[in-house]
């Protein structure tokens, strides 16, 4: 297992996690739009998919697999701002 119960971990962020299960439900759509960050609940093996399956302590109706899951909470890091040239203002007296 990649990760085991009681890890904290971050989420893929919800656009990418739409677009991959064409999932319309209101509320997947609400609870992913609203959640980071998720403790581990469970993990196991799915027996006919051979994958790991992980539920969480925000909401235990969806199972996450490995590629759900971006990385331990603890090992991610908010991205630098990029800039472009157009973002600075030039100001001269």
């Amino acid at each position: 297992m990649k990760y085991k119960v009681g890890d904290k971990v971050k989420l893929k962020n919800w656009e990418e996690l739409i677009k991959e299960y064409h999932h319309s439900s209101s509320e997947f759509i609400s609870y992913i739009k609203k959640t980071k960050f998720a403790t581990i609940t469970t993990a196991r093996i799915h027996q006919s998919l051979g994958v790991n399956c992980y539920n969480t302590d925000n909401i235990d109706k969806w199972l996450w697999i490995d590629k759900d899951i971006e990385c331990l909470a603890k090992d991610y890091k908010e991205p630098e701002p990029i800039y472009s040239r157009f973002d600075i203002l030039d100001i001269r007296d």
